[in-house]
């Protein structure tokens, strides 16, 4: 008896690589902005420089202890 008749299956780590890309491929045009020189993320590209700002003194006050 075969157990994949027509299924695809997948393991959990491709299921979740599918679905990152999926969310990235949704979410647009993105830059990644330098925290520091271990540390970058990913913004909107359509955010303005007072945002980007806005964002990074944002997650600088969340991550205190990690920067």
């Amino acid at each position: 008896m075969a157990l994949n008749k027509g299924y695809n299956y997948q393991s959990a780590a491709d299921q979740a690589e599918n679905l990152l890309q999926s969310i990235k491929d949704k979410s647009g045009a993105v830059i990644r902005v330098a925290i520091t020189p271990r540390t970058m993320i990913e913004l909107p590209a359509s955010l303005t420089p007072e945002e980007i700002e806005m964002w990074v003194a944002n997650y600088k006050k969340l991550h205190a202890s990690k920067i």
